[in-house]
């Protein structure tokens, strides 16, 4: 579950199993962004692993919602295409950014 607020840092990607939440990641000074795909947190998902990376390339001052679309969400691995259950277009992530464009 992602979780955003109003203001900066207002952000949580929540993971949970049947009874409680298992895994809490905040948004803080020291974390600007997560990505969340389609995998558990704990997991070692290439998709993941790609997303941080590119995220971490753009850095702070070089994303916008059209940098994270065009050089995280909709780029290989991360964007598959006719990969899914539904066989479309699908990018397996999310990204939640602590401040605000």
């Amino acid at each position: 579950m992602i979780v955003a607020g109003i203001k900066e840092n207002e952000g949580t990607v929540i993971t949970r199993d049947r009874d409680s939440a298992n895994n809490i990641r905040k948004l803080s000074k020291d974390t600007w962004f997560l990505v969340q795909c389609n995998a558990e947190a704990f997991q070692d998902d290439e998709n993941t692993r790609r997303a941080n990376e590119a995220m971490a390339k753009l850095g702070q001052n070089g994303t916008t919602l059209d940098t994270i679309a065009s050089e995280v969400l909709l780029k290989p691995p991360v964007f598959s295409r006719g990969h899914s259950v539904h066989d479309h277009d699908v990018s397996g992530c999310s990204v939640l950014q602590g401040y605000n464009f």
